[in-house]
């Protein structure tokens, strides 16, 4: 889950809000946990939830937007340009992978070569007769 906030503009009436132009940056932050379980029973997780911290660094934030800083890793703030009408909106994107690695948002990923490649059906292959004689030896 990741969070965007945007500001609504002012103006009574749709010309004038089109006239005004943000200029401030735009605070995101990716949830990993949001203090309860992702399934149907969504019961209550509450060491596990993210949310807390992001408010309290967007309560920060909407004090001095052009100057808020943070170490938080799950929090960026991003420079307005990034949500240009051509641009895309998943904040997510903008966070390297070695920076979801870091923060087991995704898995570190292991390539092979040929010849590992290789030695590894050669294990589970071996593995997979085990098993076959473990079971032929049940019936």
């Amino acid at each position: 889950t990741y969070i965007l906030v945007i500001t609504k503009k002012d103006g009574r009436n749709e010309i004038d809000r089109k006239k005004q132009v943000q200029k401030t940056p735009v605070f995101t932050y990716l949830a990993s946990h949001i203090g309860e379980t992702l399934d149907v029973k969504r019961f209550e997780t509450p060491d596990k939830n993210d949310l807390n911290e992001a408010v309290s660094l967007f309560n920060q934030f909407k004090g001095a937007k052009d100057t808020f800083k943070t170490s938080e890793p799950l929090c960026k703030i991003q420079p307005i340009y990034k949500f240009e009408p051509t641009a895309h909106w998943s904040v997510d994107r903008w966070w390297t992978k070695e920076e979801k690695i870091e923060l087991g948002i995704e898995e570190e990923e292991t390539v092979l070569t040929l010849e590992e490649f290789k030695e590894k059906m050669a294990d589970t292959k071996e593995k997979i007769k085990k098993f076959e004689e473990e079971i032929g030896k049940l019936l």
